[in-house]
């Protein structure tokens, strides 16, 4: 507990998240780690280093899955963006897409080269409608009732 170069992997060994530790007070911390070493690396005895290093590993694998699945969920949303601009494309439909960084809708060029980094929407016209896709954002709720945006 008074190491202080080892208390960051002992706080993470108790189960605490990089991000937990954001919200966490000193006080929480070093309860989280009492508690690690009172319920589960005394009771361990002389193998309370594989104890550690065990619990350590299931907090930071736990993270590294969710690091991967973040990266998975960023990569789809890539190819989905550009097989839909491919479609478009190819049915010769003139579409608009919403930049994330400026906010603005951006008519479609003959170079749409990375634009799937920066796209946050896509919107497009098919025989009777204008049909719009907005990513990653959160839809607001009124009540029980949906606010949708056309």
């Amino acid at each position: 507990m008074k190491m202080n170069n080892i208390f960051g992997a002992l706080m993470t060994a108790s189960g605490l998240s990089d991000k937990s530790q954001n919200h966490l007070t000193i006080e929480d911390k070093q309860k989280a780690v009492s508690n690690l070493i009172e319920n589960f690396l005394k009771p361990a005895g002389k193998k309370f280093p594989e104890e550690l290093v065990y619990r350590f590993l299931l907090t930071r694998g736990d993270t590294l899955g969710g690091m991967m699945r973040n990266f998975v969920g960023v990569i789809g949303e890539r190819k989905f963006i550009r097989s839909l601009i491919s479609v478009l494309s190819i049915q010769k439909k003139e579409y608009f897409w919403l930049n994330s960084k400026s906010m603005s809708w951006i008519k479609k060029s003959s170079d749409d080269s990375g634009i799937e980094n920066d796209l946050k929407g896509i919107s497009w016209k098919n025989e009777e409608n204008t049909r719009t896709l907005i990513m990653n954002t959160t839809i607001p709720f009124v009540g029980k009732m949906l606010i949708y945006a056309y």
